[in-house]
């Protein structure tokens, strides 16, 4: 998922960018702050699984370069956009090493521009660069090379992920869902070692930041990764013209038609309405 954080003490210049930033690409999450303690908590929290941050240096908190010391001791590899009026820190930017100044008003191509300027460094840094298909069949690729699974039920588990968005999963429906026919005692051994392999799986591909969880409970981290499915229904959600178009793009088949997982049917009929109605609307 591409995501990026913009932070300005002026509300209404943070909203302006973010929904500028939207409407360059849809694909991008855009999560606006006015309060500097919020965005920096944002990215302490992500620890720069995200996009990078646009940052209004004519705001308060920017003082001093206050705001941008603590960002940096948070991330030092994170990608970063001037915005100001005034110039103020033009030649500090240089220090911060940013990826681009904007002066406002901003205009449309250097903010398109200076966005894809960022995503590309951040692309670049970003050793593993995770994209998640479920049209047509469940993959996973790692910079464009896909991760072949040789269990099925692992893979099966971390689909069942993905299809819960980020939401936590109790251990109990997890069982019940992908071992419909067992025993309990048999659903939880099943469930334990499937986990357990699902973990060393990710770990040797260097992905074991997708999957968070405890005892009771698990979930994918859904800023680590790209996935159609979510680039989908945020298109659609959009419901503008690009957007429908990109969604149409996006359709390469059935959501997990290829892998006949039972779960899947409920999403899958709810892609396929949205589909039809991407299609009327096209």
């Amino acid at each position: 998922m591409k995501s990026i954080v913009v932070f300005s003490q002026r509300k209404r210049l943070a909203l302006l960018i973010a929904k500028h930033i939207e409407r360059i690409d849809p694909q991008i999450k855009v999560y606006e702050y006015t309060d500097p303690v919020d965005a920096l908590s944002f990215v302490a929290e992500k620890e720069g699984s995200f996009g990078g941050i646009v940052v209004d240096v004519d705001s308060q908190a920017c003082d001093d370069l206050r705001f941008m010391k603590i960002l940096r001791g948070l991330n030092r590899s994170l990608s970063i956009i001037f915005v100001s009026k005034s110039g103020r820190f033009a030649v500090e930017a240089f220090e911060y090493e940013v990826s681009d100044y904007l002066t406002l008003p901003i205009k449309k191509e250097r903010l398109e521009e200076a966005i894809e300027k960022l995503i590309e460094k951040n692309s670049r840094k970003n050793g593993n660069q995770v994209y998640i298909r479920t049209f047509g069949s469940f993959e996973v690729a790692v910079r464009g090379v896909t991760i072949p699974w040789k269990n099925s039920k692992t893979k099966e588990l971390l689909a069942f992920l993905v299809d819960s968005r980020g939401d936590n999963v109790s251990s109990e429906k997890i069982q019940k869902t992908l071992w419909p026919e067992a025993d309990a005692e048999k659903a939880a051994s099943n469930y334990h070692t499937t986990l357990h392999n699902l973990r060393k799986k990710l770990g040797r591909c260097g992905l074991s930041h997708l999957l968070e969880g405890s005892r009771g409970s698990q979930r994918v981290n859904v800023d680590a990764f790209e996935c159609d499915l979510y680039d989908f229904e945020r298109s659609v959600e959009k419901s503008d013209t690009k957007s429908y178009q990109h969604a149409f793009d996006l359709y390469k088949g059935r959501y997990l038609e290829n892998n006949a997982y039972h779960w899947s049917k409920f999403t899958m009929v709810r892609i396929d309405m949205q589909f039809e109605q991407v299609c009327r609307s096209i």
